[in-house]
């Protein structure tokens, strides 16, 4: 496979207290055609993907350089691979990084019984320096309180926080789920903000953290009336925003 043909997909996450990016999560892209999660996971942990985090690692050390302050990086793993890839592929992201990374579970098309045995096994070896968070489509198939101890990040889709804003009985349910995550001392992020809407209604759920090109489209419209400076990392994550016209997102 040719590196050349695999871009990486920057999305920033976002403290939605003090609207301050923290952090880069990085999704491959691949620009002729979709790949299986285990075909992405080779490559990862192959020569060639060695180039591939080489490239990104200059990216991240270039970009916190700019902004004088460190950026946390978020890999989002798909629980479907077997958890030997996932380990070797979480120790390989946390020796080219400097910083703690964070790494997402992707649990979409899982049972829960099967995340539980998945994050079991992914316990027993997990490298140091590394967070463990959790995504899914759908957050309601799981018992909040059960959640394993490993995990110290849940990430909704700003969709579902959308839909519980128009059912009060899904927004009580949403709001006890946090809450009872949150007495778990589990942070909350809200994915895919884009707009004052998106970011308002996961401010108003209780959420912690924001990922999505929220901050970089506001500071650009800011900065067309008022010829302000802005920050650079925002300015980067608007400007090379990979069309989605031209390849599939692939989560490794």
């Amino acid at each position: 496979m040719d590196n050349k043909l695999l871009l990486p997909k920057y999305t920033p996450r976002f403290d939605l207290s003090s609207m301050k990016v923290i952090g880069l999560q990085v999704n491959m892209m691949h620009v002729s055609h979709k790949l299986t999660v285990m075909e992405v996971a080779d490559f990862m942990l192959s020569k060639k993907g060695d180039e591939w985090i080489s490239e990104l690692k200059r990216n991240i050390l270039k970009w916190s350089s700019l902004i004088q302050k460190d950026i946390n990086v978020i890999f989002e793993i798909s629980g479907l691979i077997r958890s030997e890839r996932a380990i070797n592929l979480a120790e390989k992201f946390r020796s080219s990084f400097p910083n703690e990374i964070e790494i997402m579970i992707n649990s979409d098309n899982l049972s829960y019984e099967s995340l539980l045995e998945f994050i079991n096994e992914f316990s027993k070896e997990i490298p140091r320096k590394i967070k463990i968070g959790l995504s899914t489509k759908d957050p309601f198939q799981f018992d909040a309180k059960t959640i394993p101890s490993l995990v110290s990040v849940f990430e909704f889709k700003s969709g579902q926080i959308a839909k519980a804003k128009e059912d009060i009985m899904l927004s009580a349910k949403t709001r006890e789920f946090i809450s009872e995550l949150k007495l778990k001392e589990v942070s909350i992020v809200v994915n895919d903000l884009n707009s004052r809407g998106d970011v308002s209604c996961a401010i108003l759920a209780g959420g912690d953290y924001g990922q999505g090109y929220f901050l970089s489209r506001e500071s650009v419209s800011r900065t067309k009336s008022t010829n302000e400076i802005f920050d650079p990392l925002l300015y980067f994550q608007f400007r090379d925003k990979p069309d989605r016209s031209i390849g599939q997102f692939i989560t490794v």
